[in-house]
């Protein structure tokens, strides 16, 4: 996290560990984020989130939620929704509940989802199009950053890279 700017958003994903080790944890990461001025997303625990306090909760496109109401409920205390959409369809659903923060992934071969069919240069600016806000997700690395930068992508999510600084 420290070599994350401000104003950055961190998903915390630790889905294998215990519950009340993934709060524990959690709640030291939030620390430190409020500390450096970086956004704190829990990963599907909505409740976790709330509880901790966090700034929102990020859920991927493959979940039986009801988005309507986690909308209605949060979005008046700026509560963040966060989304990871796999496919075009996913986008159009994003866009129609104004999710906060969308990414599309894979968008290149990644070493945290190997079998993972990318979706590639392309497939990503199909998705941009239609949603102009969303951002690029797996297999971002130095080697293809430039492309995001030269198109104007608001941000992006990259395990790969941040692995690799």
């Amino acid at each position: 996290m420290q070599t994350l700017p401000q104003n950055s958003y961190f998903v915390f994903r630790e889905y294998d560990l215990a519950r009340d080790m993934r709060a524990i944890l959690a709640k030291n990461l939030l620390k430190i984020s409020r500390q450096k001025g970086i956004k704190f997303i829990i990963g599907k625990d909505f409740n976790l989130a709330k509880n901790i306090g966090a700034d929102g909760c990020h859920y991927s496109d493959n979940m039986p939620i009801d988005h309507r109401a986690l909308r209605q409920n949060n979005k008046k205390n700026g509560f963040i929704l966060s989304y990871s959409c796999h496919s075009l369809k996913s986008v159009f659903f994003v866009k129609k509940i104004k999710a906060d923060i969308v990414f599309i992934s894979p968008i290149f071969d990644t070493t945290t989802h190997p079998d993972s069919k990318s979706l590639g240069k392309i497939g990503y600016l199909k998705a941009k199009f239609h949603f102009p806000q969303i951002m690029p997700l797996g297999g971002v690395d130095h080697k293809n950053i430039t492309f995001f930068k030269k198109i104007g992508a608001l941000g992006f999510g990259a395990i790969d890279y941040f692995n690799n600084l």
